[in-house]
């Protein structure tokens, strides 16, 4: 008999880092009173991860994946006052469309140095839907007939 394939659990250290990504896109409100609204922002949005596993086979292994993806988060968003600034927390679902993904994989053997690279497209390999959930906190000022502002979110 002739072994084709042989798998075996193993215990590989691995790090996660995801990156600090980019969006831009359209806000859109509707009030539903003095103090709280629903939000939508089309917006595209490009981000990316990378992981390391510290020793498969002999080979350390690092993966970085870059996503581009059309996404749709609708949130609901309560403002309190603060003198003349508006703070505001925010709840909310997001959907994403994955439009683009593609992956740089390095391995380099732990014996002698020797490093391989490759890149590949894995849009095939993914959910193009993606579902999610947000929340946000945020102030903004008005200033003549426009309002200032500044919101950080964080979806899952």
């Amino acid at each position: 008999m002739r072994v084709i394939k042989s798998y075996s659990p193993s215990n590989t250290p691995s790090t996660y880092y995801s990156k600090i990504g980019l969006a831009a896109g359209i806000e859109c409100e509707y009030k539903l009173g003095k103090l709280s609204s629903i939000r939508a922002t089309p917006s595209l949005q490009m981000y990316s991860y990378k992981r390391e596993l510290d020793n498969v086979a002999g080979n350390k292994k690092v993966y970085l994946e870059n996503l581009t993806s059309l996404g749709l988060p609708l949130v609901y968003r309560k403002y309190f006052t603060l003198k003349n600034w508006y703070v505001h927390t925010e709840l909310g679902v997001q959907y994403n469309y994955l439009v683009s993904s593609f992956a740089d994989m390095q391995s380099t053997n732990l014996l002698d140095g020797k490093t391989t690279q490759s890149s590949t497209k894995t849009l095939s390999y993914r959910n193009r839907n993606l579902y999610g959930g947000t929340f946000g906190i945020g102030a903004s000022k008005s200033i003549g007939i426009g309002r200032f502002g500044i919101n950080l979110s964080w979806a899952s």
